[in-house]
């Protein structure tokens, strides 16, 4: 059917808002039924469009009778078969004559619209005249201002507005009244209550498990997943008592719980104690419970608790008619926790009990900005029967009727039965009887929900309120279809309305308060959603959870860093390790036993000296079993993360009833947890909490490197990940995040490491190194423009990587050697059949069909491999951890020098046009990074000037550094004549062109750190520019000289920094020193984010592509920080032997001395 137009709300349906009081005066046509019968089969229907298309035509249907309601259902069920066939309206008659009109199918839909508000229209009608006969002023005025219909507001109770009605009447009350009373009642207590009140259905299904599921229940894994939750809550004292409603049949023998031959007619209200083991019961008629009900009850608390309970009188008001059961019932459950907040009411002012429950409901309705939509809404605390029970024998325990009730004549009967006091314990209720305890079950909520409070020890645990909420159970991450990203124009929000602190309940969560935003979407105004509170977010959540809220607000870009520290604040809190920190205190070797083995505890009480002693001795008991309980269980917690995360295990293992029996075998009181708040709440939360720590150390630490890169996980879900690199080559992973809906410009990503650099402090850093992509490329100069201090560096891996790429896209190469290269990767293999061949003498065998192509393959494949090979190896040195600036500038010089030498080779028989094309290649290349090209940088050659740690011989016969007095730094122009000496000023100096260019350069670097740096040997020379550079020039000059200190004995195993920082102090060392130790901290790779990436593939085999980014990048953390934490790296050596080139013929011709210390260049390999 389609759906209704615009212009029928406001002419013919109301439109927005409509309270009772308008409902009771909207204008409806009379449903008398159609003035002339319908025609018959299918020339009901027309193939023709209708005059009725706008506003002012639509005013016609007020004016026709409207069909009854069963005709409506009927042509709605013709209707649809008509649509099918193509017809496009109906024909209806206007009067009696039998002139007919034609209609759109869309009228039988605005009929069903009618029917429901003439149909409201009468309930209220009744209802408002009800409250006006008892001069019920308040209610009157509250339900006539109550909203039938609104602007999407969801309802806060089931049912919908009309179910309200029947409070205005003596009608018998059902469970859905029940459970909305129950609403209110918690809403009253305290925040820090340990109650817990379940709605309706939670004893009826339990009725059902006892009579047709009892073995099942108790010797496998839970058919019943919320049960064990609940009983498992009990056993650990989350809830110190549950309180219930409960449907039983009244009979002149007594009262029996319903079943499908007999239906419930009576209400009566159980609470269970568990502090002191009672069951509390209270019947308005003043009878005994019934004995199934006790023996069911038993039969439950004892699997857990292993224990008898007493069954004890709870006060309540005896009724003296046959409706009021209901609201004497929830009374007496109300006068139990508030006390004189709600006293007992008297007999005779139910009726005005039931008008008091009805303003409350209002009243709390208005307070939660809620809205009572029509029926069917669902209810707050859910009463339909779970799928488990689908299979079980049914029964209908309440019968929402007006004429249901007690039997009149049954009364007098039924007083004239006595409450029995003391232990209430049938033959069946043995707690030795039942099944051992085989421990708790990590389940969720199916069908019911509760809300769940937190445990009132504050002596013991301390928990910030901010931490419960709701909708945080453990599993969250059930969500629904409302989820998700939305754009800014699709939401509508919701203006808050600030709570009455008069009116009591539980306050609401101040940290989802600022972090989330109530609204709806156009589309569905019906429902409330609650979006991110960050104007350009867009993420939209269906409730307001704690753990789902936290794990977005803590990555969010568009949110204010003061609530995105304080999500991370709170994310922390929840983390395993944390929680560890938290509760350090351990259980004595008597109170375990008495854990694991109740019965103990039962002897030592009896063996008490006296009552006081016994009460004592329990409490002290108590007390330490839940502080070593609750450190052992978070101790378990982290170590299970742990386990997941550092061993790669898949997630879904922790769901599994073979890893749960684990834990039941070895402690039955701990509760491992789910596979969703294992992956969404324990390893997000420790992730922070690692988070935490590594930017703490790190903002102790100077001459940070920066590292990013973004890609794509098995989930088709854009990420980006970044990393920190101390000077002692120290990764840290400190930031990751899922961006597939976000634009990654060059703006984005800078903004994506400015948040972490600003966390740290930009003066912390050296150096930011990724990638040329065009938007990293410009997200590095965005960030050296915001922090000077920083070198801009691309990733000379990726750089070496693209000359390769440009070579092996030559038409000499692509042409002859890419279909067979092609076909071997992507076969695995390639098969080359056999050609006929003859054998010379001396052995060799030669095709006589194809010997040239097979030749020139072969030879061409040699030559790609040949001239490749130094660019491969030069790439897997600098992939090192260790590499640094200086070493970018050897390799890439030996790498070229190598290929240069196998273009000339005669061997190779390169191609004159083939050999020009390559150092083409070298040549641009190079002038990208080493000259003036867009990634020019001067640190690699000024790293290399100021390096020290080249191979030495191990007697001072040489006191000159070798690069210094090598040709490494020769001009061209000279080819091979030593410069002269322009003056007297560079006199001792070699290379003097080399010096004035890597002074410059040092100069800048200074000037920078001397304006916006943070270190005090270098800030001290601010506003002291002609000091600075005559003691700058006097500690170059002196290591170009090579002059103490820098003629001190180099131990290559400690590394540049060690060597550079060991020399601090002397005169001629104030400056130069800080600034090289500066630059050999520079990380000249961006290999940790490949390195990370290689985690998440292993982390994310082809059949765990589910695991999201967030989760995904969480376990890398994890499994980071705890693999260096077992196993502390082993140092590497600063420059591991790696025959790549023979240096000496290359870069020491004029030192023939050194020709018996130097045969390879000593290199650093990862």
């Amino acid at each position: 059917m389609a759906a209704l137009p615009e212009y029928v709300y406001g002419t013919v349906l109301p439109k927005g808002k409509l309270s009772v009081r308008d409902l009771l005066t909207y204008p409806t046509p009379p449903t008398r039924g159609p003035p002339a019968p319908l025609p018959p089969g299918t020339e009901l229907f027309s193939r023709e469009s209708s005059l009725i298309n706008d506003m002012k035509t639509v005013r016609v249907l007020l004016s026709l009778p409207i069909p009854t309601t069963v005709q409506v259902n009927h042509l709605h069920e013709q209707a649809l078969k008509a649509v099918e066939e193509g017809f496009l309206t109906f024909r209806y008659p206007v009067n009696t004559t039998g002139d007919i009109m034609r209609l759109p199918f869309w009228v039988i839909t605005c009929w069903q619209a009618m029917h429901d508000i003439i149909i409201a229209k009468q309930l209220f009608t009744t209802a408002t005249n009800w409250l006006g006969s008892r001069v019920e002023v308040r209610a009157f005025s509250c339900l006539s201002n109550a909203l039938w219909k609104g602007p999407g507001v969801p309802a806060k109770m089931g049912g919908g507005i009309n179910s309200l009605v029947d409070y205005c009447s003596e009608k018998w009350l059902s469970s859905l009244h029940m459970d909305q009373m129950a609403v209110i009642l918690e809403d009253r207590l305290s925040e820090d209550t340990t109650v817990s009140i379940m709605c309706v259905s939670f004893f009826e299904k339990l009725t059902q498990l006892h009579r047709h599921s009892k073995a099942e229940y108790t010797s496998t894994p839970p058919i019943k997943q919320f049960y064990h939750k609940i009983g498992d809550d009990l056993y650990n004292q989350v809830y110190t008592e549950i309180a219930m409603s409960i449907s039983v049949v009244v009979k002149t023998n007594g009262p029996i719980l319903p079943s499908t031959d007999c239906l419930g007619n009576h209400w009566v209200t159980l609470i269970v104690d568990i502090e002191n083991s009672t069951l509390l019961y209270a019947d308005p008629l003043g009878v005994a419970p019934p004995v199934e009900l006790v023996q069911i009850m038993q039969w439950w608390l004892g699997y857990y608790l292993g224990e008898d309970f007493l069954v004890k009188t709870l006060p309540c008001t005896i009724q003296i008619d046959s409706f009021s059961c209901s609201v004497l019932s929830a009374n007496a459950m109300a006068h139990h926790y508030l006390g004189d907040r709600a006293p007992l009411v008297q007999a005779n002012k139910c009726l005005a009990e039931r008008v008091s429950v009805l303003v409350r409901i209002l009243e709390f309705l208005g307070r939660e900005d809620g809205e009572l939509s029509g029926a069917g809404a669902s209810p707050c605390i859910s009463s339909n029967p779970d799928s488990v029970f689908a299979a079980m024998p049914s029964y209908q325990a309440t019968v929402p009727t007006s004429s249901f009730g007690l039997p009149t004549g049954l009364l007098p009967v039924i007083k004239s039965i006595t409450m029995p006091t003391g232990n209430f314990a049938p033959g069946t209720t043995k707690a030795d009887s039942f099944p051992a305890y085989q421990g708790p079950f990590n389940l969720t909520v199916e069908g019911v929900a509760v809300k769940k409070r937190k445990l009132s020890i504050p002596k013991l645990f301390d928990d910030d309120p901010a931490e419960l909420e709701d909708g945080d159970l453990d599993d969250d991450h059930n969500t629904s279809d409302m989820e998700g990203r939305a754009d800014s124009y699709e939401l509508i929000d919701v203006k808050a309305k600030k709570k009455n602190p008069r009116n009591g309940g539980r306050p609401k969560n101040k940290v989802l308060d600022k972090l989330l935003q109530e609204c709806y979407r156009r589309s569905a105004p019906e429902k409330v959603v609650y979006r991110c509170a960050a104007e350009g977010c867009g993420e939209v959540f269906s409730n307001r959870n704690l753990s789902r809220t936290l794990r977005h607000s803590t990555k969010c870009l568009e949110l204010p860093t003061d609530l995105r520290k304080m999500a991370a604040a709170h994310l922390v809190k929840r983390a395993p390790s944390k929680k560890v920190l938290d509760n350090p205190s351990s259980v004595s070797g008597r109170a375990a036993s008495i854990e694991m083995n109740p019965k103990r505890q039962k002897c030592e009480n009896k063996m008490a000296s006296s009552p006081a002693d016994l009460d004592a001795s329990k409490a002290l008991e108590k007390t330490s079993l839940l502080k070593g309980r609750r450190a052992r269980h978070a101790k378990l917690d982290l170590e299970i993360v742990k386990m997941f995360c550092v061993a790669g295990l898949p997630t879904h293992l922790a769901s599994r009833v073979e890893w749960k029996n684990v834990f039941y075998a070895t402690d039955p009181s701990y509760t491992p947890a789910s596979r969703d708040k294992l992956e969404y709440d324990q390893i997000v939360a420790e992730a922070e909490h690692v988070c935490e720590e590594q930017l703490m150390y790190l903002k102790t630490r100077d001459n940070l490197t920066i590292s990013y890169d973004g890609g794509t996980s098995r989930g088709k879900e854009a990420y980006w990940t970044l990393h920190i690199s101390t000077p002692e080559r120290e990764v840290y992973l400190v930031e990751g995040r899922e961006a597939t809906s976000d634009s990654h410009t060059g703006v984005w990503i800078k903004n994506f490491a400015m948040q972490t650099i600003n966390e740290i402090g930009p003066s912390r850093f050296c150096a930011v190194v990724c990638d040329s992509t065009g938007n990293t490329r410009l997200s590095r100069n965005l960030i050296v423009r915001e922090v000077p201090t920083m070198f801009e560096l691309a990733d000379i891996c990726h750089h070496i990587s693209c000359v390769i790429k440009d070579i092996v896209k030559l038409t000499h190469f692509k042409l002859r050697c890419a279909p067979a290269i092609k076909k071997v990767v992507e076969q695995g293999r390639f098969h080359f059949e056999a050609e006929p061949h003859v054998e010379t003498g001396d052995g060799i065998a030669f095709s006589t069909t194809s010997l040239r192509p097979t030749m020139e393959f072969d030879f061409a494949l040699a030559q790609l491999v040949d001239l490749g090979l130094p660019a491969v190896k030069s790439l897997a040195c600098l992939e090192a951890n260790e590499a640094n600036a200086a070493d970018v500038y050897i390799f890439w010089h030996a790498m070229v020098h190598a290929m240069r030498e196998v273009l000339t080779d005669s061997n190779h028989d390169f191609p004159i046009a083939i050999q020009e094309q390559v150092i083409g290649i070298l040549n641009y290349r190079h002038r990208q990074v080493f000259d003036d090209g867009n990634l020019a940088n001067g640190i690699y050659l000024a790293a290399t000037y100021l390096d020290s740690m080249s191979e030495r011989p191990s007697i001072n016969i040489l006191h000159l550094l070798a690069y210094l007095r090598s040709d490494l730094f020769k001009e061209p122009r000279n080819h091979g004549i030593a410069e002269p000496f322009q003056n007297d000023a560079f006199a001792g100096i070699r290379h003097p062109s080399t010096f004035r260019i890597v002074a410059t350069f040092l100069v800048g670097v200074a000037e920078q750190e001397i304006n916006h740096g943070h270190k005090p040997p270098l800030t001290r020379w601010k506003g002291r520019a002609a000091e600075f550079k005559t003691q700058f020039l006097k500690e170059f000059k002196a290591y170009a000289r090579h002059q103490f200190p820098y003629n001190l004995p180099v131990n290559e195993k400690d590394g540049a920094c060690i060597w550079w920082n060991a020399i601090i102090g002397s005169n001629n060392a104030q400056i130069l020193p800080h600034i090289a130790i500066k630059i050999y901290s520079v990380r000249v790779n961006s290999m940790p984010d490949e390195r990370t990436v290689s985690t998440f593939t292993w982390l994310t085999p082809a059949i765990r592509a589910q695991l999201t980014v967030q989760s995904m990048v969480a376990m890398t953390q994890i499994h980071q920080y705890h693999k260096t934490q077992i196993k502390a790296r082993a140092k590497s050596n600063a420059r591991p032997k790696v025959k790549f080139i023979d240096i000496k013929e290359v870069f020491f011709q004029q030192l023939k001395i050194l020709k018996t210390y130097f045969k390879t260049l000593k290199m650093t390999r990862g």
